[in-house]
């Protein structure tokens, strides 16, 4: 296993860089639009199949 601090880059003052221990932009924006397509599609079948 990486340890932690090596995982998460450091700047020379010592301060974590948290958009790259987050994760790259792609997949904040996919986890925050996910719920919402999930809903939309679901909204869109019961309209269409009436339910």
């Amino acid at each position: 296993m990486v340890p932690l601090r090596r995982a998460i880059p450091v700047d020379r003052h010592g301060r974590a860089d948290a958009a790259a221990a987050v994760g790259p932009p792609h997949l904040l924006l996919t986890a925050a639009v996910a719920p919402l397509a999930t809903a939309a599609v679901v909204h869109a079948w019961r309209r269409l199949t009436k339910v």
